[in-house]
């Protein structure tokens, strides 16, 4: 099944040129395009599409506002959301994580980091433009904004197999690799991933890996292996 995309930009050539990009992959199909943040979220509600490209700056409902409308874990029909920038800045990205986005990217990215961002957050991992990726995920895992106050210990309210999930979409693994290396279904991971959240009472996956790191589990193992 292909991954379906919906494109949120307010520059028409820049809309253009990301359907250029991604209709040249037989895997990829853009579902829709807007121009401004609440065509978008009432696009992204009607097309249900696989993952939304938000520019952050998007016209009339910022990125930022239009990522937090999509991923809200209790909506209907949640969103993956790639939020793109043309600058890179450390308090936007956290704002962006914060809001349940699962990439940040810049613009004059390489054409081929845009397009793999897009699939591996139809896998259900995260990505991060290259200035951000270790530096800005240890700056979140002190961020009291990211994180709810009062989290609890993780060890004493996951299950062993939960916290070792948790680790490995802290490092960034995919739901399907995550699935492989624990020899479970992609069902199974999802289902782990949903209950670890509800129990540590987090809204995305952003605020999970911030927490994992602050507790250390964000740390590659021997047995770690991309």
């Amino acid at each position: 099944m292909a991954i379906s995309v919906l494109l949120c930009d307010g520059q028409s050539l820049a809309t253009m040129g990301l359907r250029f990009v991604l209709e040249r992959e037989p895997d990829i199909e853009v579902v829709g395009e807007a121009d401004q943040g609440y065509a978008a979220v009432e696009a992204a509600h009607s097309l249900r599409p696989t993952i939304v490209v938000v520019d952050i700056d998007a016209p009339r409902l910022g990125g930022i506002e239009v990522t937090r409308e999509l991923a809200d874990a209790n909506s209907a029909s949640p969103s993956r959301v790639v939020v793109l920038a043309t600058r890179y800045d450390e308090e936007r990205v956290a704002e962006a994580l914060h809001a349940g986005a699962l990439a940040f990217l810049l613009k004059d990215d390489p054409l081929d980091q845009f397009v793999y961002a897009v699939r591996m957050v139809a896998a259900g991992a995260a990505v991060l433009t290259g200035p951000a990726t270790g530096r800005m995920l240890r700056k979140l895992a002190t961020s009291p904004s990211i994180i709810p106050r009062g989290s609890p210990d993780l060890v004493s309210v996951l299950t062993q197999r939960e916290l070792e999930v948790l680790r490995l979409v802290a490092l960034g693994h995919s739901t399907p690799h995550i699935a492989a290396l624990l020899s479970v279904s992609e069902a199974t991971v999802r289902s782990h991933v949903h209950h670890l959240l509800q129990k540590l009472d987090l809204d995305n996956r952003s605020q999970a890996v911030a927490l994992a790191f602050k507790s250390g589990l964000g740390q590659p193992g021997d047995g770690d292996r991309r």
